[in-house]
């Protein structure tokens, strides 16, 4: 019957390679949560630019008022007097 012999460097070796392990785990969800994190920005972004886009071709398709016939045309504006 074979006897397992554990040697100290190996159990400290083992240790080593479970902690680097973690790191690299850690890092890795650390990256990922950066990226979701980028690409939520991004699709906030491109809302808000849709949003905008969708606003000013509101703006735009609303018709121009004409001025030709208003008050200030007419001569029916108010003056007020200067005070020098």
């Amino acid at each position: 019957m074979p006897i397992l012999v554990v040697e100290e460097n190996s159990k400290e070796l083992g240790l080593q390679s479970i902690i680097y392990f973690t790191k690299t785990v850690l890092s890795l969800q650390i990256a990922l949560i950066k990226i979701k994190m980028m690409m939520m920005m991004m699709t906030m972004t491109i809302m808000i630019m849709i949003i905008m886009i969708i606003v000013i071709i509101r703006a735009h398709s609303f018709p121009r008022q004409n001025l030709t016939n208003s008050a200030a045309h007419r001569g029916y504006t108010v003056k007020f007097p200067r005070l020098d």
